[in-house]
C-alpha cells in the first residue's frame, strides 16, 4: 500500500512562544495570518532576537513578505524552498542560528504552510456563509403575510 503524498498536519498558533492548536475559524482577514507568521517566526526564532535578546516581534517585515510569498507556492515543499531563500536573502546564512537549522526548515516550513491552508479553508468558509445570506431571501408572498398589517394598510 503506499503513502498519501499529502497528510494533514494540525496548525498550531504560536502565540507568547507557546505552540497550540489553530481553532477552526480563527483567521478572519489577512492580517490575521500575518499576525500568526509574525508568532510563528518569534517561535522558531531564525536570528536570535528572542532568545538572545528577548525582542519580540522583530519579524514583522519576514513575516508581511512571506504572507505574499506562500500565496504562490503550491504544496509545503515549495513553501520550505521559498522560506529558505527568503532567509538567506534577509540575513547572512551565517547570521541563521544553528538551533534554527538543527529544527529543520522543513519542519519550520509545514508549519507555516498549515497556518496558510487553516487560513484557505477559514476564508472559504466565511465565503460559503454569506453566500447562504445573501441567497437566503423571504419570499414575497411570505413576506406580506407576515408584515405587520399598519405596513398592509398604507
Amino acid at each position: 500500500m503506499k503513502k498519501k503524498l499529502f497528510t494533514r498536519k494540525t496548525p498550531f498558533l504560536f502565540t507568547h512562544l507557546r505552540k497550540k492548536p489553530c481553532p477552526i475559524g480563527h483567521f478572519k482577514t489577512e492580517n490575521d495570518l500575518y499576525l500568526a507568521y509574525v508568532d510563528w517566526l518569534d517561535y522558531y526564532d531564525p536570528i536570535g532576537f528572542v532568545r538572545n535578546w528577548g525582542i519580540l516581534h522583530e519579524y514583522e517585515p519576514e513575516a508581511r513578505e512571506l504572507v505574499q510569498r506562500v500565496q504562490r507556492c503550491v504544496n509545503a515543499e515549495e513553501f520550505a524552498v521559498t522560506l529558505r531563500e527568503c532567509l538567506v536573502e534577509w540575513f547572512c546564512e551565517e547570521d541563521i542560528k544553528p538551533h534554527f537549522w538543527q529544527h529543520g526548515v522543513c519542519t519550520v516550513a509545514e508549519d507555516g504552510w498549515a497556518l496558510w491552508r487553516r487560513f484557505e479553508f477559514d476564508l472559504q468558509q466565511i465565503s460559503k456563509r454569506s453566500h447562504l445570506r445573501k441567497n437566503h431571501t423571504i419570499p414575497a408572498t411570505l413576506a406580506l403575510s407576515t408584515a405587520p398589517s399598519s405596513l398592509l394598510n398604507k
